[in-house]
């Protein structure tokens, strides 16, 4: 199944659609809307999402933006749910102000997703295809 890129944006940006949930329970929100965004080292999540889930806070750290702007951030763990693949027991941030879940590398890098820019759409593939 492909996603077609979110024409909200200019350029046009890849995105797909996700559920959210928590370790030992079943996924409670979705579908939601989520930006591929290959430059981020970690998935952000709406603190909004975070509080309704109930998501267990694991730990602080902090976030740089693009700008060198740090921010005091708490780590939290989830499920997610992308295109049928279950990920479970990842850790993801809440940025204040952020309105919009932004998928990173450390949950990409655990897909076989394909960005095919002419014709502005992701595709998440099947495990060695």
């Amino acid at each position: 199944m492909s996603f077609p890129y979110s024409s909200h944006y200019h350029p046009p940006m890849p995105g797909v659609e996700i559920a959210l949930g928590v370790p030992e329970a079943d996924f409670a929100l979705g579908p939601l809307p989520a930006i591929v965004d290959t430059g981020a080292d970690i998935t952000l999540v709406p603190r909004e999402y975070l509080i309704r889930l109930d998501a267990p806070i694991v730990a602080g750290g902090y976030l740089r933006s693009p700008w060198g702007e740090r921010e005091s951030v708490k780590i939290y763990e989830i499920n997610l749910r992308i295109q049928g693949h279950d990920l479970y027991h990842v850790e993801v941030a809440s940025a204040s102000g952020e309105r919009e879940v932004l998928l990173g590398r450390n949950v990409l890098n655990l897909l076989n997703l394909q960005l095919d820019g002419p014709n502005e759409a992701v595709t998440i593939l099947p495990p060695g295809e």
